[in-house]
């Protein structure tokens, strides 16, 4: 047989289709295609209406997958959805507006292969509502004009402080020395809030996460303006930001979710990017059974953005069966990346709401990057498995919190194994709520005393890498059985310590608590453990020639 016949035959071998099985495709599946109801790509035509044309095609009980042609295309307020949902971590402002909008709906995958969903003014994108059996994957969503705006800065002085705005994404103005942001429908909002992130390694400065990001008295401040896109703000700040990063200015509330899923059943969401939303990026509320793969909440590198979305970037609220998130990346979120049952937009275990309660929440191969508070915020029962993820976040790696006496009433955590995770410096670098250590619990219990029977329990922290900056690893209030076994801990001497927690270990009212079998470098800070109303018979260790172990 000659080469060249065995180059085309191999070759004809790989273009040719190949055929599935009828139990791989199932024959009565229909595929409904978007630009068979006029939805081609769009710049500043409204979308909105094709979707709705296709909606009714949609209500069938027989498998379907909506289909959309790779593009990029607009959606505006008109025409939307218009409805009252209750949603964890954004305001009470109702109705909201809802541009894809499914209720009641079985057997769906809708698979964007890879268009570009633009969003104006403030809107829900993708909302489930008593689904069953759905799939959303391949979708990338932004907003044109954000929520928040980002500023570099140019000059720094003792008196003033000169930014650069992009006035086409964050249009703005100046009223009796005060910076206003346009929101769209003549509408605008002063600027509230600021977080510092480094240009080059695109973290949130250390210290300036949940603190005055330009020191106490900041916002009596007075701007004018110097020449097209620089604002001079004339005070003396306390803190002075570095000169070449980027403030991120906030000014919009939280007020509707990227995609929320209400009251629904084996829902998945696969290859989604949110890189802005107006609220949370993806809430999950009351919903049974749920895969989240490959999400990222991240910035729009390509608009040099610094941050992602408005608030959480996942939210898990009263949630039952079995939950997977895996192979996500989290980054510049203006709050935590996951939070499983509802808290505030700040990790201080005020919840709104009452617990997830799943058979087996894992959580495994993610990425955790530099955002506004905590990596995992737990106030779940059940058993939660969180392995195999690399933490980078500001506030704690891990918070596990709750409020027993809440009028919703949470659970306490019953079994949960942090296993072969990597906690990087960046880890508990800002001072926030209830972060008391890289890994931190701390239920926001009334009453305590040495009676007190523990609130959480079973707690294993297994083989991990950490590469902490400043003293407190682990902190642990009302747990019986901690386990801290086989971990490396290596000092990392990038950042100055400013925790005023200088210990490595806390152990507050605790009971049954293991620390064996761990390696230290030689450079470790502190060596040492507090036991605070936790009797030494209830601590096994190895570490009592080379670690102070203080008691009171």
């Amino acid at each position: 047989m000659k080469p060249g016949f065995l180059i085309i035959l191999f070759s004809l071998l790989f273009i040719l289709p190949v055929q599935s099985s009828a139990s791989e495709v199932p024959n009565d599946t229909t595929y409904i295609f978007l630009k068979d109801y006029g939805l081609y790509k769009t710049r500043k035509k409204n979308a909105t209406k094709y979707f709705y044309k296709a909606l009714e095609d949609l209500k069938t009980d027989q498998p379907k997958v909506l289909v959309f042609s790779t593009g990029t295309y607009h959606f505006y307020p008109d025409g939307c959805i218009i409805k009252d949902y209750s949603e964890g971590n954004t305001t009470n402002k109702n109705p909201k507006v809802c541009a894809f909008h499914f209720e009641n709906i079985k057997n769906l995958v809708i698979d964007g292969r890879g268009s570009r969903l633009i969003f104006h003014q403030e809107m829900q994108p993708f909302t489930f509502d008593n689904c069953q059996n759905i799939t959303l994957k391949n979708l990338i969503i932004d907003w044109e004009q954000p929520f928040v705006a980002q500023v570099e800065i140019l000059r720094v002085t003792d008196h003033y402080i000169d930014i650069g705005l992009d006035p086409k994404e964050s249009p703005y103005r100046l009223v009796e020395g005060k910076i206003f942001f346009d929101v769209g429908n003549g509408n605008s909002n002063e600027w509230n809030g600021t977080l510092e992130f480094d240009r080059k390694g695109r973290f949130i400065v250390p210290q300036t996460g949940e603190n005055p990001c330009l020191g106490k008295d900041w916002d009596l401040y007075h701007a004018e303006p110097t020449m097209p896109g620089i604002v001079r703000l004339h005070f003396e700040f306390q803190r002075k930001p570095q000169i070449g990063n980027y403030l991120v200015m906030t000014h919009s509330v939280s007020s509707q979710a990227g995609v929320f899923i209400h009251q629904s059943e084996h829902t998945e969401i696969n290859n989604l990017r949110i890189f802005h939303s107006a609220g949370p990026g993806i809430i999950a509320n009351r919903c049974n059974d749920l895969t989240i793969d490959r999400y990222q909440a991240i910035p729009n590198r390509s608009n040099n953005r610094y941050f992602s979305g408005l608030s959480n970037g996942l939210q898990l609220a009263n949630c039952k069966g079995d939950i997977e998130i895996k192979n996500c990346t989290f980054q510049g979120l203006m709050g935590d990346a996951i939070v499983s049952g509802n808290s505030t937009f700040k990790s201080n275990g005020e919840l709104n709401d009452i617990n997830t309660n799943s058979e087996l929440l894992t959580i495994a191969n993610n990425n955790f990057n530099s955002c506004r508070g905590s990596g995992i915020v737990l106030t779940t029962a059940g058993t939660v498995e969180i392995k195999n993820n690399t933490f980078e976040t500001s506030g704690s790696a891990v918070l596990i919190t709750a409020e027993p006496k809440n009028s919703h009433q949470t659970e306490a955590i019953k079994e949960v194994t942090i296993a072969n995770n990597t906690f990087k410096a960046y880890c508990n670098s800002s001072t926030y709520n209830l972060c008391e250590a890289v890994i931190s619990v701390f239920p926001t219990i009334p009453e305590i005393n040495e009676k007190s029977l523990p609130y959480n329990k079973n707690i294993s922290i297994v083989s991990n890498q950490f590469n902490p900056f400043d003293f407190p690893l682990i902190y642990a209030l009302s747990v019986n059985g901690l386990v801290f076994n086989n971990n490396t801990i290596t000092e990392n001497l990038e950042f100055e310590p400013f925790h005023d927690r200088q210990y490595n270990f806390s152990f507050d009212y605790c009971r049954n608590i293991t620390v064996t079998g761990n390696i230290f470098s030689d450079d470790v800070r502190g060596k040492n453990m507090l036991l605070k109303k936790t009797s030494p018979d209830q601590l096994k260790t190895d570490l009592a020639e080379t670690f102070s172990i203080e008691r009171y």
